[in-house]
């Protein structure tokens, strides 16, 4: 059970090139009082034909929707407003990032403001090369009380500097809609699927503008 004035980080590993198997684990620190979920994929394409992606998520293990603190900004018919600084140092980043941005507010269900300051921003988006690891994109979600505080929002360019606009353009979408509370899904055409298909990127689908929507509005 997480009390009301508990603060924990929910560090996920949230998307992933294709081929690799889902897998996840929380660890907790009573000195520290916070709690860590990690969600993890492994390089193996054999197993990834044949084991289900399951990914647990912060946001759904204690509580769904009560994990999302609309106070954090609601426009209207609850669609969640979180201010965004966006800190890459590559042009393809940044641009993908933007275009992330755009898209979420074009559906309505997001509203997403672009700031200078970090200190202003509720997510900040960053990027650099961390190597072979298994993810390309990197999502660390602050919470307290169980409610969003800020996001972080990381970019591998070991992979992405190999990728195409359109691909880049899909990790921050996704990476976006974990800051602003939605989880991994096994509704293979949602943005929010766990794994990448670089040859058939996923972007923003009617499920999930739904999923943003339904989530806020049953958090209000």
């Amino acid at each position: 059970m997480i009390t009301k004035n508990r603060l924990w980080k929910s560090v996920v590993v949230l998307f992933f090139v294709t081929g690799m198997v889902g897998s996840a684990s929380i660890t907790s620190s009573a000195k520290t009082n916070e709690e860590v979920e990690v969600a993890q994929m492994v390089r193996s394409t054999k197993r990834a034909k044949a084991k289900k992606v399951t990914v647990k998520l912060g946001s759904q293990s204690a509580g769904g929707a009560a994990m999302v603190d609309p106070s954090s900004g609601v426009n209207g018919g609850g669609a969640p407003a979180f201010s965004v600084c966006i800190r890459t140092t590559r042009r393809y980043d940044t641009e993908a990032s933007e275009d992330g941005i755009k898209s979420w507010n074009r559906t309505g269900a997001a509203d997403l403001s672009l700031v200078s300051s970090e200190s202003a921003a509720k997510i900040v988006i960053i990027n650099d090369d961390y190597g072979k690891t298994d993810w390309v994109g990197e999502t660390v979600i602050t919470r307290r009380g169980g409610k969003i505080v800020s996001a972080r929002v990381k970019l591998n360019d070991y992979f992405l500097k190999n990728f195409n606009d359109t691909v880049r353009q899909s990790v921050v979408e996704h990476e976006l809609g974990h800051a602003m509370g939605l989880p991994h899904t096994s509704n293979t055409r949602s943005v929010m699927y766990p794994s990448l298909d670089v040859k058939n990127p996923r972007l923003i689908s009617a499920f999930d503008i739904n999923s943003l929507e339904n989530l806020y509005d049953n958090a209000a």
